[in-house]
């Protein structure tokens, strides 16, 4: 049944407008301020794009986040009644909340806290109105009357009377002159505020109005009934529109809302949501929600987004004009209906307060972006943007448009004849060809004239691209490229090598690089006229090539990418992510990631120093791909749309990313983690990363202890890449001290090694601290960072005669023959040869910091058999070629030193004396200078200890020899001199390797005699007095002379003369325990450290390398400062060594064999415990069956 209106022309208002609404352009879209939806079904999330300053990146990354999530925390007002309605003033200072028994709060916004609390009625407020910039406040409620206050005391001023029902919704013109009231005595009233004498019902509704709202300017009443909205002309009272809610069937209406300008009108009811255009009145947006009745409406003061209340209590968010027709942001649950929302912005944050049943909430959006939609009428092929941020879109016609970014609005319209088949750009132009037409043309990018150029030649040019000095093209019939000069457009080079199709191009200098339908990419140097290499690896055609001065990308329709090196002209890694063919791929400028899309509809972020995947967005498909000049913005072609949205790599502003709508659970994810409420693992959250920062969750799981989380992520293969400061998971676990969350990664990344070669790149900030933490698993690791290569292209022999290993360092991953081997050292047939390389960078500069720091953690680490790996074998060998020099000038200063003082002694003359003191000195201010270069650090080897108090000694002796000292004083003191001189001269054969093993099982022998010889010692004291107290009344000797017999008795030396029965008893007892029992353990101890010192020859013979490295490395400060770090790189004899001799690393073999028989037994003795219970739970769920039935058969 229609709606009936009594309607009366209001002839006396006046349409004074504070400001108007700016115009509408056609086809023009506004910036979004915020994108709280999903780019397709994807999230980009950053905060304000103007007045936020930069974000300083702090030494804790974690400590900004914290403080980030904590200040958009939901938040539960504290309200001391029951409120029934909201209003902001219009700054956004102050919310204004009525309720029962005409209780008034007032809230200050920037705290939330309740600033005043009043009653101005008896009866319930229900609805609130706002003018003059928050200087009135109007109430309606259930008692008919309308009270108006001056909003800074609550005085009251005057009351409006004339309405017989309660009043339900209050609106004030934008002047602040008419008051429109909505009662339930049905009637609409106009009351005016500047003579409350003038009043008049505007219409009365047979049914009742369930919802009005004013227009932004004042001119327009909406009004629903039940399921239609009519829209009145308050000048005029006219009826300008009728609108249907959901036509299909009778839907009831709840609410109406007109946006904050002449753009949107939105109704929200029992159907969901619909938003028509003003004016035009056509529908816009139409969003059902059957489950739910949209309660209340409100717009942004931007306009760029819808909020709904609704009555199960969610409040939802809908970007109008940044990104059109996306799901809804959740902004959370109230838990009861909610009646109210409104929001204002506040610290470059979106505010929303909803009102739910007794209770305000507050809650802030601070995702936000600069993000565009630009409607298309046909598929986009391709996109362009050039220096000054013109973006160029090609589609599927031909027809090329332009956007201006700076207004948001298609600027132009390119047109040609017919198909444009490539397109590319000049420092000053647009270069497009035609197909059919045999043209190329060209667009001046300031003036946009035009200028066509014949094209004679009939091959048609399927791929085109541009550097400042050429235009290079390729052509589909005879497969050539062709190198054309940028200003005259006349010919440079013809290519004529490739077998296929070209379909790409790319430009390096004077390097040309063409992608083909034969999956090849073909080298060209444009200078030498020549083809320089094929580099082959696709399956399919090559669609996109992209290039850094290092990298060639290259994209295919087998959707796999490929890095390639250029330098070496080699296969760097084979990226397989996406599912479908790729349609774009683009390097930043800085050449640290590149981003990726593909027809699949997903969009990769990738760090190209281990191409691992940093970011990922969703879309219904992409066409096309590009990204800006100052790298701040990225195009992506969505079916006939181009969007256009912030770079996030390159953003100072907070904010997430992440492949779904999921923001606010994400956040909520990571707010649990922060407060230590730990939640369960959603996979889904692993793919979402929060910027700047560039912080994944498995950064998160890895600083707060999650390692369940953290194995279930990496297990998954969850995001696992460097933060912005570099720092990775097993950083931070590291640093934290969580051995347990680094042992996870550590074993992850042995399993990532094994398919991507680049992924251990980062560890070189972490080898320190691993050795020195002894993670479980290093062994392993160490092994995966030196691997053999396996390139057919590599020599396989040499020369018999060549001196293998050759070992070098390169600043380049990838391996150069040439650098170890010349034409003239291969020979075919020789020995064979195999190539290793290292997969991390590390310190090789003798005497750096970082060399120091690496060589010292190698001596902290707990876990030996880091020492077995063929990793730290070579790195150490290679230290060793570089300081052994140093070491062996100290060796030879110290022999000459002993011939002289061996020489002075057996002539027993004082001619030497000079000389030896001379070099005595001279080794005396290497050491005082070794001291003041070490430090500390040299007082932890007993040797140095030793040569300090010989050089002091020597130097008395000297002293005391040209002063003529006591003969006897002189001769002690000679011989601790020589005693010293020669024990410190043992220490010189650990130069070699010959003889390392035999001095390190010496002093091994040593350390292990220490208990023998306390034995010894007692047994030896013992006996001497058991003789002593048996010849006690005739003693015919000293207690040195008994003690000498007691030790000469050991070494089977004694005379047993004149003994007594006595005597000969202990002489019996002595000769078994010392002779035989004694020689016999000592015999033990010995094969027991020979034993030891066997199964750990490698491990010694490694570490003490260790410590001759780091002697001659601290010696030279002058390159402490100095850090280079290079991949280590190695030429050998084909491996073909066995473990040694019959002995040699047998025990340590037989360990490993057990360890790693253990390993492998655990999961399977679990998986049958498993097995068995289920087995058992089973047989007991049978009986249990069994026993039901048997009563039902017997009865």
């Amino acid at each position: 049944m229609p709606i009936s209106y009594e309607f009366v022309k209001h002839t006396k208002r006046k349409a004074q407008l504070e400001s108007t609404s700016p115009e509408v352009a056609e086809e023009k879209t506004a910036e979004t301020s915020i994108a709280l939806g999903p780019l397709g079904s994807s999230s980009l999330y950053l905060s304000d794009t103007s007045e936020q300053p930069k974000v300083k990146l702090a030494k804790s990354e974690f400590n900004q986040i914290t403080q980030n999530l904590q200040k958009i925390l939901p938040e539960r007002l504290s309200v001391p009644f029951d409120p029934k309605c909201i209003k902001l003033t219009a700054d956004g200072k102050y919310l204004v909340a009525g309720g029962r028994y005409g209780s008034v709060g007032v809230w200050n916004t920037s705290t939330n806290r309740l600033s005043c609390k009043t009653e101005l009625e008896k009866s319930d407020i229900q609805t609130l109105a706002l003018y003059q910039n928050g200087k009135f406040l109007v109430t309606g409620g259930s008692g008919g009357t309308i009270g108006v206050y001056l909003f800074e005391t609550m005085e009251k001023l005057f009351q409006l009377e004339g309405h017989s029902g309660s009043v339900y919704s209050l609106l004030v013109s934008p002047e602040g002159k008419w008051l429109y009231s909505a009662s339930y005595d049905r009637t609409i009233r106009a009351w005016n505020l500047e003579d409350t004498s003038e009043t008049s019902v505007l219409c009365t509704v047979r049914r009742g109005v369930s919802a009005m709202d004013l227009s932004y300017d004042g001119e327009l009443l909406a009004l629903a009934e039940k399921d239609k909205i009519n829209v009145f002309h308050l000048e005029t009272g006219e009826r300008t529109a009728v609108l249907k809610y959901h036509p299909a069937s009778a839907e009831l209406i709840l609410c109406i809302k007109f946006s904050n300008s002449k753009e949107f009108l939105a109704v929200g009811g029992s159907k969901g949501v619909t938003v028509w255009h003003q004016g035009t009145w056509e529908e816009y947006l139409e969003i059902d929600n059957d489950l739910c009745y949209a309660e209340c409406l409100e717009f942004s003061s931007e306009n760029c987004f819808l909020l709904a209340g609704f009555s199960e209590g969610l409040v939802k968010v809908w970007d109008l004009q940044g990104i059109l027709h996306q799901k809804e942001i959740l902004l959370g649950n109230l838990g009861s209906q909610v009646t109210a929302v409104c929001t204002t912005k506040a610290e470059n944050y979106l505010v929303v307060y909803a009102l739910g049943e007794n209770s305000i909430f507050s809650t802030k959006l601070s995702f936000q972006t600069s993000s565009f939609r630009f409607l298309g009428n046909s598929p986009v092929k391709k996109l362009l943007f050039s220096n000054s941020n013109l973006l160029f879109c090609n589609n599927l016609y031909g027809d090329i448009a332009v956007y201006d970014l700076k207004r948001c609005e298609r600027s132009r319209k390119l047109s040609v004849e017919r198909t444009l088949r490539a397109m590319s750009f000049t420092e000053t132009s647009l270069v497009s060809y035609v197909n059919w037409t045999s043209k190329i043309v060209k667009w001046d990018l300031e003036t946009f004239e035009k200028k066509v150029l014949d094209y004679n030649e009939h091959r048609s040019i399927t791929a085109m691209t541009a550097s400042p000095e050429f235009i290079v093209t390729g052509h589909s019939r005879d497969n050539q490229v062709t190198v054309w000069n940028a200003q005259d457009m006349t010919t440079k080079r013809i290519f004529r090598s490739s077998e296929g199709k070209v379909k790409s191009l790319a430009v390096l200098k004077e390097i040309v690089f063409a992608g083909s339908s034969d999956g090849k990419i073909r080298m060209y140097n444009i200078f030498l006229d020549s083809e320089i290499k094929q580099l082959e690896g696709h399956q399919s055609t090559v669609t996109h090539l992209s290039v850094s001065s290092e990298v060639l990308l290259s994209g295919s329709q087998d959707s796999s990418i490929k890095a390639w090196s250029i330098p070496n002209k080699l296969l760097l890694v084979s990226l397989e992510t996406h599912i479908e063919a790729i349609t774009g791929l683009v390097i930043n400028l800085s050449s640290s990631h590149f981003i990726s899309s593909s027809k699949d509809g997903k969009v990769y972020f990738w760090n190209m120093l281990d191409y691992s995947i940093c970011g990922e967005l969703n879309f219904s498909g992409c066409s096309a791909l590009c990204l800006s000049s100052d790298d701040k913005l990225i195009a992506v072609g969505e079916e006939s749309s181009v969007i256009v949205l912030e770079n996030p790599l390159n953003t100072e502003k907070f904010g997430a990313v992440g492949p779904s709508n999921d923001s606010e659970a994400f956040l909520a994810y990571l707010r649990s983690i922060i407060s230590g409420s730990i939640p369960e693992h959603n996979p889904e959250m692993d793919k979402w990363v929060i910027v700047p920062y560039l912080l994944s969750s498995t950064h998160f799981y890895a600083y707060f202890n999650l390692h369940k989380h953290l194995e279930l992520a990496l297990k998954n293969q969850a995001l696992y890449f460097p933060s912005k400061l570099g720092k990775t998971p097993l950083n931070y676990a590291l640093e934290r001290e969580l051995k347990k969350c680094a042992k996870i990664i550590v074993s992850n990344l042995k399993k990532k090694a094994k398919g991507n070669k680049l992924a251990l790149i980062h560890l070189e900030k972490s080898l320190v601290t691993l050795n020195k933490k002894s993670i479980g698993g290093l062994e392993g690791l160490y092994q995966c960072l030196f691997k053999k290569v396996k390139d057919s292209n590599l020599p396989k022999f040499c020369k018999e005669q060549l001196k293998m290993p050759i070992i070098i360092e390169s600043s380049s991953l990838m391996l150069q023959p040439e650098n170890f081997l010349t034409k003239e050292d291969l020979k075919a047939g020789g020995q064979a040869i195999d190539f290793w390389q290292s997969l991390v960078r590390v310190s090789l500069t003798p005497g750096s910091k970082d060399s120091l720091k690496f060589l010292n953690s190698l001596l902290d680490c707990t876990n030996q058999d880091i020492f077995r790996t063929r990793f730290i074998q070579t790195y150490l060998n290679y230290k060793w070629k570089k300081v052994q020099w140093l070491l062996r000038i100290q060796a030879l200063v110290y022999l000459v030193y002993l011939v002289l003082l061996s020489i002075d002694l057996v002539e027993q003359s004082s001619k030497y004396l000079v000389g030896i003191f001379l070099i005595n000195f001279g080794m005396f201010v290497y050491e005082v200078f070794h001291v003041l270069v070490a430090r500390s650090i040299f007082f932890e080897d007993m040797w140095n200890f030793i040569e300090l108090f010989r050089s002091v000694l020597l130097s008395v002796y000297c002293l005391c020899v040209w002063a003529e000292a006591k003969e006897l004083v002189t001769l002690n003191l000679l011989v601790g001199v020589t005693f010293l001189s020669w024990v410190r001269g043992v220490m010189f054969f650990r130069l070699f390797e010959g003889t390392r093993y035999i001095i390190n099982l010496l002093v091994e022998v040593i350390k292990d005699m220490g208990s023998f010889l306390f034995l010894l010692i007692y047994s030896t004291l013992g006996f001497a007095f058991i003789f002593i107290s048996i010849d006690y009344n005739n003693s015919k000797g000293s207690f040195e002379s008994f003690v000498g017999m007691s030790w000469t008795l050991a070494l089977g030396e004694f005379d047993t003369e004149d003994f007594s029965v006595l005597q000969y008893v202990c002489f019996f007892i002595a000769t078994i325990v010392n002779p035989l029992i004694m020689l016999n353990l000592l015999i033990s101890i010995m094969g027991d450290t020979y034993d030891r010192v066997q199964e750990s020859v490698v491990v010694a013979d490694k570490k003490e390398l260790v410590g001759l490295i780091l002697a001659g490395e601290t010696l030279l400060y002058w390159r402490r400062n100095k850090c280079n770090l290079e991949f280590l790189q190695m030429c050998e004899i084909e491996e073909t060594r066995e473990e040694g001799n019959s002995w040699l690393g047998k025990v340590r073999e037989l360990k490993t064999r057990i360890t790693g028989t253990q390993k492998a037994l655990e999961p399977k003795l679990d998986l049958v415990v498993r097995e068995l219970r289920g087995l058992k739970a089973c047989q007991e769920d049978l009986l249990e069956r069994v026993q039901k039935l048997q009563p039902a058969e017997n009865n």
